[in-house]
């Protein structure tokens, strides 16, 4: 019986922007690759394995307490029907994965691409507004000449978006009107992307995911995601709750009634524009915000047609935390060697990790192998 092999590709949205087989990806997203690559063990089922730059050794299991949490990782061993999974689909990934296994069926990358368009999220968007009144003026619009972007730019001020980006890549902060930056960042993203997507920048109040799982053409709610991103709109972290506690929060902010036509609208959106064509996870991120004094829910700022923090905060939640617990589920990194070492060691005092019926009740645990010289981890702490 074949298994499925996890690749983690960090660097999926650059790549699939670029949209080249021979794509290099900045020495950044090469180093999380390396630094994170035993990531999907927590997320995988356990008959799954992992292909990363060195095999899954004893050493590192023991070191990740996974023997605790009931986790039993395998070594690399190619056999004829294995498959593939990946962070995101794209023709770099697709190529690296032919050199390993040639005959393995993929999905149709430019079919990925097109459905990865930020395109996509408009339409959402646009059965929102027809089905529970989102606010029409506050719905992007994909933009073809930089006119148009002066016009927009010159009235209001905008958040512009590269087509094909994602997770606070990709934008442009349009605060001062259609001044020099602005013009060069559209006309770089045009040339490249052929449009931008402009629109209104909300009074944000908290940013949440839905998460779903396509696969043999249906759709299935996973649950959802409460994180929290910079000023710039770069991901930080997941807090670790409950779906539930995640949905009454939702609840307190735009009602019950909201959340559920939302998942609705979406859940049906995805089971007939994406289920037919993807197998895999994808989420979409939301906000709330505050319009005309009132708190209101973006439910579709983006959809992200890969596998994403707050699905693996999700599952890792689900799996091996005690339920009603709360934590945060968080990305590190630093500059010099021993630093993670350092930082590890300290957390593990600090925050010594306690289970129960192999779900984590308190403490601190470091999902990724590290050494002298690692530069990026993910780590949960629980209260």
């Amino acid at each position: 019986m074949g298994r499925t092999i996890h690749i983690l590709n960090i660097e999926h949205d650059l790549a699939i922007a670029n949209n080249n087989s021979n794509y290099i990806p900045p020495r950044v997203c090469a180093e999380m690759d390396q630094d994170l690559g035993t990531l999907p063990l927590w997320y995988g089922s356990d008959h799954e394995i992992t292909l990363t730059t060195e095999h899954i050794s004893p050493k590192i299991a023991e070191a990740l307490s996974m023997n605790q949490l009931s986790m039993n990782p395998a070594e690399y061993i190619p056999i004829a029907d294995d498959s593939f999974q990946t962070w995101g689909w794209d023709k770099a990934i697709e190529k690296k994965i032919r050199s390993i296994s040639p005959d393995s069926n993929l999905p149709d990358s430019d079919i990925i691409r097109k459905l990865s368009h930020r395109r996509l999220s408009i339409e959402l968007l646009n059965e929102h507004a027809k089905t529970h009144g989102f606010p029409q003026e506050l719905l992007p619009e994909e933009v073809y000449s930089i006119e148009r972007i002066k016009d927009i730019t010159e009235q209001r001020k905008s958040l512009l978006k590269a087509p094909l980006s994602g997770s606070g890549r990709g934008l442009w902060w349009g605060l001062s009107g259609y001044d020099f930056n602005v013009e060069r960042w559209s006309k770089r993203t045009l040339q490249q992307q052929h449009s931008v997507i402009v629109e209104p920048i909300w009074e944000k109040t908290a940013d949440y995911a839905i998460e779903f799982e396509c696969k043999g053409g249906a759709v299935k709610f996973v649950g959802f995601s409460h994180f929290l991103a910079d000023p710039a709109g770069v991901y930080r972290c997941n807090l670790l709750l409950s779906d539930e506690a995640i949905e009454r929060k939702l609840a307190q902010e735009i009602g019950k009634n909201t959340i559920q036509e939302a998942t609705e609208i979406s859940t049906k959106f995805i089971q007939r524009q994406i289920a037919p064509y993807y197998n895999g996870y994808l989420g979409i991120d939301m906000l709330t915000g505050i319009y005309k004094g009132q708190m209101v829910l973006n439910p579709g700022v983006e959809i992200n047609l890969r596998m994403t923090m707050g699905i693996v905060a999700r599952l890792f939640y689900n799996k091996y935390v005690k339920e009603g617990k709360s934590g945060t589920f968080k990305t590190v990194h630093f500059k010099y060697d021993g630093e993670m070492i350092s930082h590890v060691n300290e957390m593990e005092t600090i925050y010594p990790l306690q289970i129960e019926n192999h779900k984590i009740t308190r403490g601190y645990l470091i999902l990724t192998a590290y050494n002298q010289h690692t530069r990026y981890g993910i780590e949960v702490t629980i209260d």
